[in-house]
């Protein structure tokens, strides 16, 4: 069967980088210990093995046959932290 990769009009949009934590919850140490490993050892891992561009200071990266030339969709709200809160506050979970 033949692979084809489809576009979206808006573009493709990813995020592999951001994880966080429920309030309150970082007091149960395994929690805890999740959390640190994702954050200080995982994300370095992943980054070097599935990142199809950079994501730290002085990273390199080359993943053989990755599409070039993608336009990706609008992020800029990915930092902004109101807007997340203000999704968490409609999220129903």
């Amino acid at each position: 069967m033949p692979f084809k990769i489809i576009y979206f009009d808006e573009g493709s949009p990813y995020n592999t980088s951001s994880f966080a934590m429920l309030k309150d919850r970082d007091n149960t140490e395994d929690v805890a210990a999740v959390f640190s490993y994702l954050y200080n050892h995982f994300i370095y891992r992943d980054k070097a093995l599935f990142s199809p561009e950079p994501v730290f200071k002085n990273q390199t990266i080359t993943i053989p046959n990755y599409p070039q030339n993608i336009v990706y969709g609008d992020m800029k709200d990915i930092n902004d932290i109101k807007h997340k809160e203000n999704l968490l506050k409609r999220w129903r979970y």
